[in-house]
């Protein structure tokens, strides 16, 4: 009896969907975005009645608040087919873009260690995207996130 027992659980256990992912397991990473605590889970990873439907990586894991409310209630999921990754890029010596919309820019490289985290650490710009502490070796350092933030409209130049 107890061998069909602990079959019928195990076969129940397989049965179970795959994409079910504990809520610690995730990394919902930290409260830094633009629109935390406000109800809406602004990071691109999730979908659901509850997400913002943006397509922005401006504030991918920087909503973890309001996800992870979220997804302890149902009202959004882990959408495991979204991939996120750094920008590929060729560059010169001097680690500047071929593209000539960066180059023409004048954005600069992406040197700076704060590269690729959504925030403009460029000192050259102002606006609702900037880092919180600019220090003036990041000066053309931060390309992506500030031509990013850019064109979205949440920053300019100083």
């Amino acid at each position: 009896m107890k061998k069909i027992l602990y079959r019928t659980f195990f076969v129940l256990l397989l049965a179970l969907p795959v994409s079910i992912t504990p809520a610690l397991a995730i990394d919902f990473g930290d409260n830094s975005g633009t629109f935390t605590y406000d109800g809406e889970c602004d990071d691109l990873r999730f979908s659901g009645p509850g997400a913002s439907g943006t397509d922005s990586a401006t504030n991918l894991m920087r909503d973890a608040y309001d996800c992870r409310e979220l997804y302890n209630s149902g009202n959004v999921y882990l959408n495991n087919n979204i991939e996120v990754s750094e920008p590929s890029y060729t560059s010169s010596d001097d680690d500047d873009f071929y593209d000539s919309e960066w180059k023409e820019s004048d954005f600069g490289n992406n040197s700076s260690d704060y590269a690729y985290n959504g925030e403009c650490d460029d000192p050259r710009f102002q606006g609702w995207g900037m880092a919180d502490i600019l220090v003036d070796q990041d000066a053309g350092a931060d390309a992506f996130d500030c031509f990013t933030l850019f064109s979205q409209g949440d920053i300019d130049w100083n």
